[in-house]
């Protein structure tokens, strides 16, 4: 796949518009990681997005529940569970992307998921929660789509929005990379 450079290192992705839209979320499979949240949302878009993919990586205690949600939704062709990822394949993963969520419910750490700056850098529109600095690094409709915390309906009117609409992904991702190469700038 071609994409073109930030000057971040990363490589922005170039889809087409008839590709189905894959998912990305990297996160420690935790109970206020807000996965099952996300799987909820993503049942509930599939009869809408054919083709919709979901990776989650990342790995923690709450992967076997995870897994189960998975069956019980009926996702097993939907959403893959690859666990821990090398950075190389992380990088990869972003590459063939076309959005980062980042659906946390709630945080006893300060800061932004570490992967969200690199989803930034690397073009992909992002669709997160209010929760840590995250707010503080994105700009609801400028360079991110963010949400409250744990509010399911909002998580899904944002990703459907963002699935359904390849130039609101596209305008959302570059802006996010503008974003971090001014905040790295400013730091």
């Amino acid at each position: 796949m071609a994409g073109r450079g930030t000057g971040l290192g990363v490589c922005m992705p170039q889809h087409h518009a008839a590709e189905p839209v894959r998912l990305l979320t990297v996160s420690d499979l935790t109970p206020d990681s807000g996965l099952d949240v996300l799987l909820r949302v993503v049942a509930s878009l599939v009869p809408t997005a054919p083709g919709l993919r979901l990776t989650m990586a990342g790995d923690g205690p709450e992967r076997s529940a995870l897994e189960r949600q998975v069956t019980a939704l009926a996702l097993f062709e939907v959403v893959d569970l690859p666990g821990a990822v090398a950075p190389v394949r992380l990088v990869e993963s972003m590459q063939r992307a076309h959005a980062f969520i980042a659906p946390r419910v709630a945080s006893n750490r300060p800061g932004v998921p570490p992967a969200l700056p690199v989803a930034m850098a690397g073009g992909l529109c992002v669709v997160a929660t209010e929760v840590g600095g995250v707010a503080a690094m994105l700009t609801d409709g400028l360079d991110g789509l963010l949400v409250p915390p744990g509010d399911e309906e909002a998580l899904a009117q944002a990703l459907a929005m963002a699935v359904a609409n390849p130039g609101l992904r596209r305008s959302l991702g570059e802006a996010a990379a503008l974003s971090i190469r001014g905040l790295l700038r400013s730091a």
